[in-house]
């Protein structure tokens, strides 16, 4: 299923894959796997861990897949054009909001 999703995502075809289960039955090994895999088709991975601690931020898991690459001039250019360029910032942040235990261990394949 991993590579089967991996080579759709390579083909342009985004998916998103959640992978769930109790603690010590590989989980963290099948996402080394897919990574591994999408590396190795050209995809750009990017990879984000989930604690207790993120709970108090909303979006934390979010920020630390996109933080890297939007603070390396280069790709923020290319990142924040288009729909992204010019959008006003809300005064308002949103609420905080926890990640569910289930979903810490996800991962995003996209074309």
């Amino acid at each position: 299923m991993i590579t089967e999703v991996v080579d759709e995502a390579a083909h342009g075809h985004g998916r998103f894959l959640v992978i769930e289960g109790d603690a010590g039955i590989g989980k963290t090994r099948l996402l080394e796997h897919a990574r591994t895999l999408a590396a190795e088709r050209g995809l750009r991975v990017l990879s984000a861990r989930g604690s207790e601690l993120e709970s108090e931020f909303a979006f934390g898991i979010v920020r630390q897949l996109f933080e890297a690459q939007v603070a390396a001039p280069p790709e923020r250019v290319a990142l924040l054009s288009g729909s992204a360029a010019g959008q006003p910032r809300s005064s308002t942040a949103p609420s905080s909001r926890s990640v569910e235990p289930s979903c810490r261990s996800c991962m995003a394949c996209t074309g």
